[in-house]
Parts: C-alpha cells; structure tokens; sequence
C-alpha cells in the first residue's frame, strides 16, 4: 500500500483541506512511469503551496491537472478536489467528484462531509438535471469530464447544469464518447450498448509437401505455405487440399496479437498407387 503522509492547509471559511501527497518513492505499483509520477508529485506540492496562500483557484487547476495524470485516482484525490471546489462554490466539480468518492468508498468517515457538499449544490432546482445511461454492457463505467461516476448504469442521477464530456468504457468494447449538454429540470437519457472491440492475431501454415491449397471457413486462401496472414481471434476452420493426398481439416485458435504456426503432414491419398 502506498504510504502517505498529510500537508494541511486552512481554507477560508471551511476547515482544513489536506493535500495528500503521495509516497515519492512508490511509482512502479502505480502503473506510471517515474516522469510523469515526478509531474503528478510536482502538481500535488504546487496546489499545497497554492491553497495555503489562499489562491484556491489556482489551487484547483493544480489538482485538476494532477488528477489526469493518476491512472486510478483513490479518495483522497476526489477529496482534495471537492474541497477546495466547495470553498470555491464550484458546485459541477463538487457534484461529479463526490459522486466517485461515493463509489470507491460510500463507508468512509469522511462521506459523511463530502455528501454535505455535494446535497447543498443540488439543493438549487434551477441549476440541477438528471442523467440516465443504460443499455451497456457488463462491467460498464460511465465517466463525466474524465471523473468516474457510474459504475455500470446510470439511473436519473443528480448533476449540476452544463456541457459535459459523456464517456462510457466496459472491457472488450470500443469507447462510447459524445458531448451532453444537462438543462435545469431536464433528464437526458442516453441508450449505450457499445460495439464489441475485435482482436487480431496471425495465422501461418506450412505443408508437406507444399502447394496445398488452403481455404479459411470456406474462403480461398492460397497454397502453402502461407502467411502469416492476419485474422480475427477465436477458432477458425482451416482445409487443404493437394491432388494425391487426403483431405486435411483443422481448427485453430487464433490468440490476440499472437502468431499460430502449424505444419501439416499430408497423407498421400489410400486410392493412389
């Protein structure tokens, strides 16, 4: 687990906001290269020094930039955010960063602060709508502006007004990617069922003797040997033939990004002397 340690700054009119700064020397179980962890470490350090000068927006924007960089943010980067934008009243960034504290850690002592909040933006009708996202697939995340705020669908849920960036993602599907625009009083319902995302690996054959023709599900290929050639993942049904020898049939299963070779030793057909 990545070991922290807290620097606090006091905000005006709220009480103290921690800019939790990571361990410096833990990057590789991240996922994230040392460059880019010294970028996310150098923003963190730049907003602590930003909020305790008072300069919160400036304090925001820091965060804000920190947060893209951190492959997968915890609650302590949702934290750091709806704090600082509640000081702000910057109730969209309040609204979408509580809503993913809610999802990674809705028992947390500290929900209890970040739902406060997050209900005194949405107390304003005029300025609140509502998102539905459905049709998705399994496994589904449904993401506002790059913040995780589903975890699979979405259902009338509370955002403040404006122009978002919709993203869904699910493993083995293709993105879904559009802008949404939420108007006071207004459910804006999107149906997202995703296209399936296709692999490629490649296929080689080689024959003895060669110069067997070769179809692919029934498709005209070349002779042997042959390839590689590309093709879609999954189980594939091969033939070849060559005058003078049996019929040879084979399944293979073609894996993501790798190469499947076989070779075939054609039997010189029983009905030839």
């Amino acid at each position: 687990m990545t070991k922290r340690f807290y620097i606090f700054s006091l905000l005006a009119c709220v009480s103290f906001a921690p800019i939790h700064l990571p361990d410096a020397w833990a990057q590789d179980d991240d996922g994230i290269s040392l460059e880019t962890e010294n970028k996310r470490m150098n923003l963190l350090r730049k907003a602590d020094n930003a909020s305790r000068r008072r300069k919160y927006d400036l304090a925001l924007k820091f965060l804000q930039q920190a947060f893209k960089l951190t492959p997968i943010p915890d609650i302590d980067d949702h934290y750091n955010i709806i704090l600082i934008a509640a000081a702000l009243k910057r109730c969209p960034e309040v609204v979408l960063h509580a809503n993913a504290f809610e999802l990674l850690a809705s028992d947390d002592p500290a929900f209890e602060e970040v739902k406060k909040h997050r209900d005194l933006c949405l107390e304003d009708q005029t300025k609140t709508g509502q998102i539905s996202v459905f049709d998705v697939p399994e496994k589904a995340r449904v993401l506002l502006n790059g913040v995780l705020v589903g975890d699979g669908e979405l259902s009338r849920t509370k955002f403040m007004t404006g122009t978002y960036r919709l993203e869904v993602r699910a493993p083995d599907y293709e993105r879904h990617k559009e802008k949404l625009v939420l108007k006071p009083g207004e459910n804006e319902k999107r149906s997202v069922p995703l296209k399936k995302r296709i692999y490629y690996g490649n296929l080689e054959i080689r024959t003895n003797p060669t110069g067997a023709s070769i179809t692919i599900e029934g498709n005209a290929r070349g002779k042997s040997p042959l390839g590689p050639i590309k093709l879609t993942t999954g189980k594939h049904f091969v033939e070849l033939k060559l005058e003078g020898y049996d019929r040879f049939i084979r399944n293979v299963k073609i894996q993501r990004d790798q190469t499947y070779v076989f070779e075939a030793n054609l039997e010189k057909a029983s009905n030839t002397e």
